[in-house]
């Protein structure tokens, strides 16, 4: 468990420093103003980060409720 949580640590830190960083960039709360050919490159991004998020979120979720997430059923 204290190596899961090591790692889960690590994940989390690398994408919220990343969320963090776009938003000091002000991009999420004041549009978009650099190149408009980098615009498709930036919002993939964003998506895979918060898919990352989420997925990261959903599995802390259900390890904490006692789930083992990788079992096959009962």
């Amino acid at each position: 468990m204290r190596e899961f949580n090591r790692q889960l640590s690590a994940i989390r830190a690398a994408v919220e420093r990343c969320i963090g960083h776009l938003k000091n960039w002000k991009i999420l709360a004041t549009g978009y103003r650099g190149r408009i050919t980098e615009l498709p490159t930036l919002i993939q991004l964003i998506v895979r980060l918060e898919r990352l998020r989420t997925t990261w979120q959903n599995h802390l979720r259900i390890t904490l409720d006692g789930v083992n997430p990788h079992s096959r059923g009962p």
